[in-house]
C-alpha cells in the first residue's frame, strides 16, 4: 500500500494573528519571496493530479492544510479542492483531510464544511488564558483566548472531529499541573504539544523557546497525571505518549524523526513550490514546483535532505545510550534543543523515567 502525504499552505504565510513565537515569520524573512500569496485553483488541481498519478485502489492520501492561516484562502477554495479530489483521486483510495487553524474566523459554515468532508481540525490553543493570551494575539495585538474557546464550542456543536495544538513554550513547560487541570476542565481529549524552538541558526536564544531540561521535565511531571487518569478509565491522548507507544510497542514510527530519520512531507507553498519539511521552507531547500515536476522527481531531489538528516553515525554523546539503536538522535531540527543540553541527553532520562510504566500500562489496556 502506498501513502501520499502533502502539507499544503494555501494562504502561504498570510495570517490574521501575530503570535509572538511564530517560527514561520522567521522562515519568511529568510526567503527572497517572503509570501507566495494565495494558492490558485489551478495549482490545487495540479497538486491533486500529481498525487493521483501515484495512487491506486487500496492506497491512501492525506492532504493537510496549514499556514500562516489556511482559512484566509476562503471557503470556496476548499469546496473546490474537495470536489476536485473526489473527481481526480482514483476509486478505492482512502483520502484523509487535516486542517490546522487558529480558529479566529471559524463559524457555522466552516464547521459544516469540515464535518461534511470528515476533516480533522487542529485548533491552536495554548492552555489557560494566562498562557494563551500572553503569546497568541490578533493583528491588533488583542488577546484571543475567548474567541478560540468559542471556536472550540462551535466545533463541538457540529460534531467536527478536532484536536488541540498547543505550542509548548519555556514558560508553559514550567506548569504541567496547571495545563493538565485545563485539559480536564475543558474536556479536551486529544492534544499535540508542539515544541517552541529557537529560530534557525540563531545567535541568541528566543525568550519563548524550550531547553532540553525544561521540555523533558514537563513531560516527566505530566506523565503521572496522565497515567493516574488512564488507570481510572479516562484516556487523554497526549501525542508524545501515543508516539512512544506506537514506536516502542508496535514498531511503527508514527512521528517524523522519532527514529532519527526524516521523511518527506511534500510541503506545498502557495505558488506550488515544494519543500521537504515545514521547518525548512527556505530557498536553498526548494525541491521544485508541483506544476512542473512529478512526485517521483521531487522525491529524488529530496534524497540529499533525507541523507543529511539521518543520524546514521550517531552523535558521540549517543554511543553509550541504551536507546541509540532506536532513537538515533531523534529529529534533526529538535536534536540540539529538546534532547541535548551540553553533554546531557535529557530525552534519554525522560525515557528512563516514563517508558517502562507507559508500555506496561498500555499492554494491560490493550490486553497484549
Amino acid at each position: 500500500m502506498s501513502h501520499f502525504y502533502a502539507l499544503i499552505k494555501p494562504a502561504s504565510g498570510s495570517c490574521n494573528m501575530r503570535c509572538r513565537y511564530c517560527f514561520y515569520s522567521d522562515v519568511m524573512n529568510r526567503r527572497e519571496t517572503p509570501n507566495y500569496g494565495m494558492m490558485s485553483r489551478e495549482t490545487a488541481q495540479e497538486l491533486i493530479r500529481r498525487a493521483a498519478e501515484q495512487l491506486s485502489a487500496g492506497d491512501e492520501a492525506t492532504f493537510a492544510f496549514q499556514g500562516g492561516e489556511p482559512t484566509l484562502a476562503g471557503k470556496q477554495f476548499f469546496r473546490d479542492f474537495f470536489d476536485m479530489a473526489s473527481e481526480l483521486i482514483p476509486p478505492g483510495v482512502k483520502v484523509n483531510y487535516a486542517f490546522q487553524t487558529n480558529g479566529l474566523v471559524l463559524d457555522d459554515e466552516w464547521c459544516e464544511i469540515f464535518t461534511r468532508h470528515h476533516v480533522l481540525v487542529g485548533l491552536s490553543l495554548d492552555g489557560p488564558a494566562s498562557f494563551h493570551d500572553r503569546n497568541r494575539v490578533d493583528a491588533n495585538l488583542q488577546p484571543t483566548f475567548r474567541r478560540i474557546m468559542a471556536a472550540k464550542a462551535l466545533l463541538e456543536k457540529h460534531n467536527t472531529e478536532y484536536n488541540v495544538l498547543t505550542v509548548l513554550t519555556g514558560n508553559l513547560a514550567r506548569h504541567p499541573q496547571e495545563f493538565w487541570n485545563f485539559l480536564c476542565k475543558e474536556n479536551i481529549s486529544f492534544v499535540q504539544l508542539i515544541p517552541c524552538l529557537d529560530e534557525l541558526d540563531c545567535a541568541s536564544p528566543s525568550p519563548w523557546a524550550l531547553t532540553a531540561q525544561r521540555f523533558c521535565g514537563f513531560y516527566a511531571k505530566l506523565f503521572p497525571l496522565w497515567l493516574k487518569a488512564l488507570k481510572q478509565g479516562r484516556y487523554i491522548s497526549i501525542r508524545l505518549f501515543d508516539d512512544l507507544v506506537s514506536f516502542y510497542l508496535r514498531g511503527v514510527p508514527s512521528a517524523c524523526g522519532i527514529n532519527g530519520q526524516c521523511s518527506l512531507q511534500h510541503v506545498v507553498e502557495g505558488d506550488g513550490s515544494v519543500y521537504p519539511c515545514d521547518f525548512y521552507v527556505l530557498d536553498r531547500y526548494r525541491l521544485g514546483c508541483i506544476a512542473d515536476d512529478s512526485v517521483p522527481a521531487l522525491r529524488q531531489r529530496g534524497q540529499p535532505f533525507l541523507s543529511q538528516s539521518s543520524c546514521a553515525s550517531p552523535d558521540p554523546r549517543c554511543k553509550a545510550c541504551r536507546y541509540v539503536s532506536s532513537c538515533r538522535g531523534g529529529c534533526r531540527r529538535m536534536r540540539d534543543q529538546v534532547y541535548f543540553e551540553g553533554d546531557t541527553c535529557w530525552y534519554s532520562r525522560l525515557l528512563d523515567e516514563i517508558l517502562p510504566s507507559l508500555l506496561t500500562e498500555t499492554r494491560k489496556l490493550l490486553g497484549i
